[in-house]
Order: C-alpha cells, then structure tokens, then sequence
C-alpha cells in the first residue's frame, strides 16, 4: 500500500488476510511522483517520502501495488499519477497497479451527523446521505480514466461504500460495532475491514 493517511486507515483491513502485507503511507502525502504537497496541508518532505518508497519498490517487488489517498485534495496533483506508475513499473515491472478511488466525505464527520440527526450507533448496516458527494465521485471518475488511459487497474470505493447519494455509515468489526469512518473519511477497522474484502474480491474476478 503506497498512500496518504487514507492509505494507512485502509490498510488495516488487509493485514489479516494478507500474510505479506507492506505499508508504505505518510501523512497528507499522497503517492504522486514528483510533487511537492502545500495544500490543504504543508508537507515539506512529499517528495522525498516519495522517493524512497520508489526505491523501496524496486527492493520489494510486490506483486500487487495499491495506490489510495483522499485524491480530491490534491486535484491540481493528479497528473503525476502517471509519473508514479511510471516509476512503479520501472522499479518493479512485474507488479499489478491498483489504483484505489476516494472513499465517502463525511461532513463534518459521522459522529457529529448521528448526534445531530438523534441516530444511535447500536446496528451496522446504517446508511446516511453524503451532502457533498459529487466531490469524490467526480475526482474518482476522472481517475478511473486517468488509470484507463494508462493501463492500471482502477477501484471506486463509492461502488461497494454507497448506494447512490447515501454512504454506509456503521459495520461491525469482530462483532463490535463502528462507524465505518471515524473522522471525515478516514476508515475504521471496520470500515477497511468491509473495503478491503471488497478489493480482494475484485482482485480474484480481475484474475480469473
């Protein structure tokens, strides 16, 4: 997993079901090559986190890299998606990339929302409308085609997450149950735990 805070959150969900798990996420520091990050956050050392995860690709050779980030942060970056996978297949050319879109964008986050609408956090399988959900399904639309045109693996979050405006809000981790997101967006255990299931699922149809 090659990502921002968003990468590290969801990779929670695969470290039980994959034995040779690696993270390589930072902070606010999304896994585009080449850019330096100012905003919505200063993140002097982007770039160089970048660089050293590159090398570390070549060292590793994963069989699967998995790009992930909340990307519409950083829309005026995205054209160095194809820098990154250019690096990755250039360090590693035998590796699948995946490219993983935004997950949903709590407003101001899911607790809040539940207080303010009187809703109890006693059942998963909850569903709450996104007031701004076009923001991450129009920056996820335009990496699904910036991963088309590239020739990457592409998966929207919003398909497994969201039934149109309305986001999934509550799971259950190992029958204790969450929020699937415990701020804006960052997931839970439970909330990676559904993700990442999905993801795999993908992954087998992908392969077979």
């Amino acid at each position: 997993m090659w990502g921002d805070s968003f990468g590290a959150a969801l990779s929670v969900g695969f470290r039980d079901s994959w034995g040779d798990f690696t993270q390589l996420t930072a902070s606010a520091c999304p896994p585009l090559v080449g850019e330096e990050i100012h905003e919505p956050f200063e993140r002097e050392h982007c770039l160089k986190i970048n660089e050293i995860v590159s090398a570390k690709l070549a060292e590793l050779r994963p069989n699967k890299v998995l790009l992930h980030a909340i990307w519409h942060f950083y829309p005026e970056k995205l054209g160095a998606l194809a820098r990154t996978v250019e690096r990755i297949r250039a360090a590693s050319p035998d590796s699948e990339i995946w490219v993983v879109g935004a997950p949903p964008f709590w407003d101001p986050n899911l607790l809040t929302l539940f207080l303010d609408r009187g809703l109890r956090l006693n059942k998963e399988g909850q569903y709450l409308t996104v007031a701004n959900y076009e923001r991450a399904a129009e920056t996820n639309a335009a990496l699904e085609a910036m991963a088309k045109a590239l020739g990457v693996r592409y998966l929207d979050p919003l398909d497994r997450l969201c039934r149109g405006r309305e986001c999934l809000a509550t799971g259950s981790f190992r029958g204790v149950v969450e929020f699937t997101a415990w701020d804006y967006g960052h997931l839970t255990r439970a909330g990676a735990a559904l993700l990442a299931e999905w993801i795999e699922e993908q992954m087998v149809d992908a392969a077979e």
